[in-house]
């Protein structure tokens, strides 16, 4: 069995300290002879601010008469329980630290949960390689066919570039590199807004619109080759697994802290 203590936020955040089972006393604070220390940066965190101890009944933290008080799930407390997944916030706005406890039977689990994780990450990657092979015949990379065929199914072959950005759930500063490049290839054309001046439309052109649809059309031939290695059943299987994973990850990617991500161009 380990003890983890996981950096959410603060100086340190990503990292993890661990402690094995035998360890009944685990200090945390700027202290130097703290197990768990946080950077002297984190001025809200008192030297010696909290201590986790293992008792008969599990862990428990006790806040050491600390300047800033800790906090338990966004609750202050001076001495409380503590498990697996619970976050500790050292003093109102300080750094915050997620405490997990691991034993064998939750480290088999999670090996067996990142096989499969690594599974789907590894068939997302050989599928890429293998759409790249074929859009690249037409000079796209996956970002930019997907750009233009958002453009392509809007009414007006236009939209614009925030409302663009939104559709594809990616940042502003990837969606404008991304255009930068269909524009140079006359691809796309970006034009002033006719009622709004803070806005740009994003216009797909007659040579990206015959762009697109060749490669849409490829697209489709190429994709069902590709999927016709599984049956119906497994097709509606593998979407409804396929979506609770993505569902979740959207979840956890909509807690503060994480950043939305970028395309590559």
């Amino acid at each position: 069995m380990a003890v983890l203590f996981t950096h959410v936020s603060g100086s340190h955040k990503g990292r993890v300290d661990r402690f094995s089972e035998a360890v009944e006393r685990i200090r945390v604070g700027r202290a130097a002879d703290c197990e768990v220390r946080l950077s002297p940066a984190d001025t809200v965190v008192s030297s010696h601010h909290a201590v986790v101890n293992l008792t008969p009944r599990g862990y428990v933290i006790q806040d050491l008469a600390s300047r800033n008080g800790t906090l338990v799930n966004g609750q202050a407390v001076e001495r409380a329980p503590v498990s697996g997944g619970d976050l500790v916030q050292l003093g109102f706005g300080g750094p915050q630290v997620r405490f997990d406890v691991v034993d064998e039977p939750s480290r088999a689990r999670a090996e067996a949960d990142f096989s499969i994780l690594s599974s789907v990450l590894e068939a997302g990657d050989v599928i890429a390689k293998y759409m790249a092979a074929y859009l690249n015949e037409f000079g796209l990379t996956a970002s930019k066919f997907n750009t233009l065929q958002v453009l392509h199914e809007e009414p007006k072959r236009s939209v614009t570039q925030n409302d663009l950005s939104t559709k594809l759930t990616v940042t502003g500063a990837s969606i404008t590199g991304v255009l930068d490049r269909l524009e140079r290839d006359r691809l796309v054309a970006r034009e002033s807004h006719p009622t709004d001046r803070r806005a740009n439309l994003v216009r797909l052109t007659e040579e990206g619109e015959q762009l697109v649809q060749n490669a849409a059309d490829l697209h489709a031939v190429r994709t069902q080759e590709l999927i016709s290695c599984l049956t119906d059943d497994e097709k509606r299987t593998l979407v409804e697994l396929l979506g609770k994973l993505v569902e979740a990850a959207r979840k956890k990617s909509s807690e503060p802290g994480q950043p939305r991500h970028s395309i590559g161009v």
